[in-house]
């Protein structure tokens, strides 16, 4: 491999060299796959991008104050997304009948087509009540079989989720316009959840099932980001981070 690369370059081009000569054996256009003997190279992992609970709290607010049909939806996206951490492809799979005005929770199909309950704030269960009444109001959207149905609603394009591109730009725009620098993404709200979970105490098994990581060691990754808010708490609050140093 070329020096000139970084390690996540060289993982990415393995990647698809071993793709493409796993489809060599399996078409039988070649007896063995000589990728194997090649050893990927090992990549830091990168830290999970997370709002502060202030730019979280204004992007809410910015959300809250659009009453239109996106409007609403988009307010109960972030709510669940946010409020539960669910993945995009979860939310935007989500069935409409999942959804009930008594429910505190909902069940899931996650990775690895493995089920898990997911606990619903007040906030993500006033949202998700408020559009499906606005849901219901619509021709298109109320003979979906899907929480949020697709692109435009007339009925015409069959019964189809809404996809996550765009999902992705609804969120970001809003960001935009609520004044937020980070470029924001669905993902990130998920790892927003989790961040401020951690940060106000809870214990990594408990957020591994919230999540539905398979291996607690990805729950992991957020307790980096939480000890590096340690660190800075510590270097500014604490009287002897002040002292000047002492040359020994």
């Amino acid at each position: 491999w070329s020096r000139d690369l970084a390690p996540r370059s060289v993982a990415r081009r393995l990647s698809a060299v071993r793709s493409f000569m796993a489809f060599l054996v399996e078409e039988n256009l070649r007896p063995d796959d000589p990728s194997t003997h090649l050893d990927a190279p090992k990549t830091a992992a990168s830290l999970p991008k997370s709002l502060s609970e202030d730019d979280m709290s204004r992007l809410l607010n910015h959300a809250a104050g659009d009453d239109s049909v996106t409007g609403v939806m988009l307010m109960s996206m972030l709510e669940m997304l946010y409020g539960t951490g669910l993945r995009i492809s979860e939310l935007v799979n989500l069935p409409v009948g999942s959804f009930t005005r008594r429910l505190d929770h909902i069940t899931v199909m996650g990775k690895g087509q493995k089920e898990r309950v997911v606990i619903l704030t007040q906030a993500a269960q006033l949202a998700t009540a408020a559009w499906l009444e606005k849901r219901d109001e619509h021709p298109g959207y109320v003979t979906s079989s899907y929480l949020y149905p697709g692109q435009g609603g007339d009925g015409k394009s069959g019964d189809a989720p809404m996809r996550r591109e765009t999902v992705y730009q609804l969120i970001r725009t809003l960001g935009r316009n609520a004044g937020i620098a980070q470029a924001i993404s669905p993902h990130m709200l998920r790892h927003s959840f989790a961040t401020h979970m951690l940060n106000r105490g809870a214990d990594l098994r408990s957020l591994q099932m919230l999540l539905g990581h398979a291996d607690i060691s990805t729950t992991e990754i957020y307790t980096q980001t939480r000890d590096d808010r340690l660190a800075g708490l510590v270097k500014d609050a604490h009287p002897l981070a002040r002292l000047p140093k002492i040359d020994v």
